[in-house]
């Protein structure tokens, strides 16, 4: 690879640019996104909960390896503003806000439009409800969890 691509690359990546700072969210997201998908699932067909309660625990996962990785990585910065407790704790209110949201999704398939079973509850719960949960998360988490370490959007 040529240094000049390879340069641009590695500053798109890993600047403290609203454009790196989107790639490195976009790709924790899909890794916890990958993490909750295969919870879910593992909870129903191995473990034999409900979709309910595994949408539920497998948001908990995906949440925890999510906010990991944000701190460590995508929203690092040498000079933090806020200790680690602090953005635990408000992370952990942004969870409880953003939590419901594949819950309503799997509601709102079965309870509305009367589709039931495990790939309604995948489409909607891990499809759409996490989906309009990952939007939600990012301006939570650039706003209010991670806010002091970087400059405006």
């Amino acid at each position: 690879m040529p240094a000049t691509v390879h340069s641009s690359l590695k500053s798109l990546w890993f600047k403290h640019n609203t454009e790196g700072l989107l790639w490195r969210y976009l790709a924790v997201s899909v890794i916890g996104y990958l993490v909750h998908v295969l919870a879910f699932n593992l909870l129903v067909l191995v473990f034999g909960f409900g979709v309910y309660v595994a949408q539920l625990f497998a948001g908990g996962v995906n949440v925890t390896t999510t906010y990991v990785l944000h701190l460590r990585w995508t929203f690092r910065s040498p000079q933090q503003s806020a200790s680690v407790a602090v953005s635990s704790l408000t992370f952990l209110m942004g969870v409880l806000f953003v939590l419901p949201i594949p819950l309503v999704a799997i509601w709102f398939s079965e309870g509305v439009l009367g589709l039931h079973g495990l790939f309604w509850a995948n489409m909607f719960g891990n499809g759409v409800g996490v989906a309009i949960s990952f939007v939600v998360r990012y301006f939570f988490n650039r706003y209010w969890v991670f806010g002091g370490r970087r400059g405006s959007l």
